[in-house]
């Protein structure tokens, strides 16, 4: 009932970030994970900087990829995760893993280039001493 209540209350005033919190943290709670996701996709979805939406698609893709199974949404939320923090490896990584589990050879080609495109950014974004 409290996760109902909390809910219908952040329906009512989806800015309210205390109403976010108590949801997701009942969420975890009942292990309603199908229920979690779909929570923190709309959170994704809505304004916030690219580094809270790094940290949260993976958090989603991750979800999708060990507890649901689902590795399409996987894909999608480490693909978002990518497009969030153009420098970032961990998703390349897990892409990688999720195209080999596959046999998605033609997207594992894909997956070396891009992580030195990355390496390459991160270098030129990292003061030279």
């Amino acid at each position: 009932k409290a996760l109902q209540f909390a809910q219908r209350a952040l329906a009512l005033d989806p800015e309210a970030r205390e109403l976010r919190q108590r949801v997701r943290s009942l969420l975890q709670l009942t292990e309603d994970t199908h229920g979690l996701v779909q929570h923190l996709a709309e959170e994704h979805a809505s304004g916030m900087d690219r580094g809270q939406r790094y940290l949260l698609a993976m958090e989603i893709a991750t979800l999708c990829e060990e507890r649901l199974g689902d590795h399409d949404q996987a894909e999608h939320f480490y693909r978002q995760a990518c497009k969030d923090d153009p420098t970032a490896l961990a998703p390349l990584q897990a892409l990688e893993r999720l195209y080999e589990a596959r046999g998605a050879k033609l997207e594992l080609i894909q997956v070396p280039s891009c992580r030195c495109c990355r390496l390459a950014k991160r270098a030129a974004s990292t003061p030279s001493e």
